[in-house]
């Protein structure tokens, strides 16, 4: 018997707060039909950034319900929000802003007014890290919901270094500052 799922486009359904939330899915049956189905468990995950007043590395680990640049940073005093080919300013015209999503797995230069908490809340991503496709500097993010060592993820064939604002990562280099890619930090690499 096929079932008909009707799917939420109500922002105010589909807008939740930080923290943990009961969600109850119903399962009814017309005349004649029973309401054996099997749904699907998803779970929902917060994810927290913290911003600081001035330039940040961030990147994002959740699917969000609406990755646009007006949804994920409303209410936040967020000036310029670029990626190595886009950019996002506040004020300016939709049509001369080029960045208008947040994708996971990529990063981004957040340039904050005031500080700030960045808080998407999705399905956690249960994907893989792109691998960068070209020799020059590219930006990339944390898509892991854990913290990973950059030398199970790098090596000296697929990266030359990796650069964050806390520091750098080089293949077979002893005087690594940083070892971990991180959930909510973005980095340079090459």
């Amino acid at each position: 018997v096929p079932y008909n799922w009707n799917t939420a486009t109500d922002p105010n359904l589909l807008s939740l707060q930080a923290g943990q939330h009961i969600l109850k899915a119903v399962a009814t049956a017309t005349s004649g039909e029973t309401a054996e189905t099997s749904l699907n468990i998803f779970v929902l995950s917060t994810q927290t950034i913290a911003l600081q007043k001035g330039w940040n590395l961030v990147s994002i680990n959740v699917i969000p319900v609406d990755s646009s640049i007006a949804s994920l940073f409303s209410g936040l005093d967020v000036e310029i929000i670029k990626d190595v080919n886009s950019f996002w300013r506040n004020g300016q015209a939709d049509d001369l802003n080029s960045l208008k999503k947040i994708t996971i797995g990529a990063g981004y230069l957040v340039k904050m007014n005031s500080p700030g908490t960045l808080s998407p809340i999705g399905k956690p991503y249960s994907g893989q890290l792109a691998n960068p496709t070209t020799a020059s500097w590219q930006l990339i993010g944390c898509p892991y919901q854990t913290a990973r060592p950059f030398s199970i993820l790098f090596n000296a064939t697929n990266c030359t270094a990796i650069k964050s604002f806390d520091g750098f990562w080089i293949p077979n280099n002893s005087s690594n500052s940083i070892e971990y890619m991180e959930p909510g930090k973005g980095y340079f690499i090459k």
